[in-house]
């Protein structure tokens, strides 16, 4: 604004002095984020040893089937994952029970 004003490159603007202020979302907008690690201290050295879930739900609109809630297990190993749709979130231990005894 500063140079467009001293320059006279718009018109009808009045000379007008412009202090330069840092402002707090400016200087959120302009952090940089943290780096991620790529790599954990545990891994698994074979499959099923460490299984990760996530839980979550209940979801709108719920499925045809009147599922509203999404189970979810990664094989750490393997990287091979499984959804499972559920109706309520109380369900997930009888179908992790039932899950596990299937992969053995």
């Amino acid at each position: 604004m500063k140079s467009m004003i001293q320059n006279k490159i718009v018109q009808g603007i009045q000379s007008v002095n412009i202090e330069k202020e840092i402002c707090g979302s400016c200087l959120l907008g302009k952090q940089a984020r943290y780096i991620f690690t790529q790599g954990t201290a545990y891994r698994a050295t074979k499959i099923l040893e460490l299984v990760h879930r996530d839980l979550f739900g209940p979801i709108k609109p719920s499925t045809m089937a009147g599922n509203r809630c999404v189970f979810v297990l990664i094989d750490d190993f393997s990287r091979y994952m499984l959804t499972v749709l559920l109706k309520e979130k109380s369900e997930d231990l009888k179908k992790f029970k039932k899950l596990k005894s299937l992969a053995e």
